[in-house]
């Protein structure tokens, strides 16, 4: 492991998540830099009121409090910086050298805007080319725009072997001469719906 030196650098990479976020914070009180990358993920909310720059990327993927995220602005708004629909509206405000994304699937920033407001139809949401984009976008709609589809069809619906729904649904999408068939479902292990 990298050692804090007297200046309070740490030289290497920092990943700070919910469980080790506690380890973290102990040693953020005192360091100015981190030499290496900062990854901030999964809901570790984070206080490092001495921490002012960061030598290579900044991956936010939590909420961290307005005063750091600020701080780390300041100082380090030339960077790459990678940013999730979990951050506050006032970074993902800002502008630069910014990557955005959703559930781990990179979106340019009107798609990504469009997306965590929920303003994309079901058509649009269909009519996205990416399908790792597609499907998450289809994840975040609010399901009931499902009914603003043309020549919607359930064709069959149950439930799979772990007791979640499933069905084959049909419908029609501008732009293409045959209607789709679509089969939702919820993957068992991560919960992400297809």
């Amino acid at each position: 492991m990298d050692k804090i030196n007297k200046k309070h650098i740490y030289t290497g990479n920092v990943e700070i998540t919910g469980s080790n976020v506690t380890q973290w914070e102990e040693k953020l009180k005192y360091i100015q830099h981190i030499g290496g990358d900062l990854y901030i993920n999964s809901n570790a909310s984070l206080k490092a009121d001495a921490l002012k720059s960061v030598g290579g990327y900044l991956y936010i993927n939590s909420k961290i409090t307005e005063k750091l995220e600020r701080q780390l602005w300041e100082f380090n708004s030339k960077k790459q910086w990678r940013l999730s629909e979990v951050c506050s509206e006032w970074i993902l405000s800002q502008t630069g050298k910014i990557r955005y994304y959703i559930n781990r699937v990179e979106f340019q920033k009107s798609l990504f805007d469009s997306i965590r407001h929920g303003e994309l139809s079901a058509q649009q949401v269909f009519a996205i080319t990416n399908m790792e984009q597609r499907r998450v976008a289809y994840e975040k709609m609010d399901k009931t725009k499902m009914a603003e589809l043309t020549g919607l069809k359930v064709l069959g619906e149950g439930t799979d072997k772990h007791g979640n729904a499933e069905r084959i649904i049909s419908f029609d999408v501008e732009g293409f001469n045959k209607p789709f068939l679509f089969y939702h479902c919820i993957c068992p292990s991560t919960g992400r719906e297809y």
